[in-house]
């Protein structure tokens, strides 16, 4: 299940519980379908600070990662 939502290095990174990396991808479609079939944690998801200064972590704007992920989740 993914509990936390990380940007690096130009991609979102899905992680678990146990705090491995799911999947990490800048394609919308790749993110959707992972979030489709492995599905949220319990108590639900939560964005890392990286998603907040994701100019810092590869994305070209600081609101660039959480518009991704927005879309992504938009196609589950």
């Amino acid at each position: 299940m993914i509990r936390f939502v990380a940007a690096s290095e130009g991609k979102i990174e899905l992680v678990g519980n146990d705090h491995s990396v799911i999947v990490a991808s800048n394609d919308v479609n790749t993110l959707a379908e992972t979030i489709r079939s492995v599905g949220f944690d319990s108590d639900g998801a939560y964005f890392t600070s990286s998603m907040d200064f994701a100019d810092e972590y590869g994305f070209a704007s600081y609101g660039d990662a959480t518009a991704l992920f927005e879309r992504a989740v938009a196609l589950v």
